[in-house]
């Protein structure tokens, strides 16, 4: 980048801190885990008045643990991710996600193990006793 003129307040060997917005985009995500495909079709579960209804969506881009839907849910629809114990039948239900410039719900990278706990962390530590 070129700064022509003369700008006020720079000087030179002084330090600035910049950001630069490449693209900006306002979409509708959703935890990644809670879109599924079967028989060709991608689709998530939306629970809605304690009824859970299998929902045909599009999907844009996906970014980790988020994906873009284009079609198919609204802001506000609330969609099952399935959790990793299927055989249970335990699942986590999460509003469906919100709007913002960038990619929500991110967690640091190692996270993802049990039970959601970060990797290599046991999730069945021991509780104190009083006395």
């Amino acid at each position: 980048m070129t700064l022509t003129g003369n700008p006020t307040g720079l000087y030179v060997g002084g330090s600035a801190d910049v950001t630069i917005v490449v693209s900006e985009v306002t979409a509708l995500t959703i935890p990644t885990a809670a879109v599924q495909q079967e028989s060709g079709q991608t689709y998530v579960t939306v629970v809605k008045d304690g009824v859970q209804t299998k929902t045909n969506v599009t999907v844009g881009r996906t970014f980790g643990i988020r994906t873009e839907v284009t079609k198919g849910l609204a802001e506000g629809d609330e969609v099952v991710v399935p959790s990793q114990s299927v055989a249970t039948g335990n699942s986590s239900r999460f509003p469906g996600g919100g709007r913002s410039g960038f990619p929500s719900g991110a967690r640091p990278s190692g996270f993802g193990g049990p039970g959601g706990a970060p990797s290599g962390i046991p999730t069945d530590l021991p509780t104190s006793q009083g006395s």
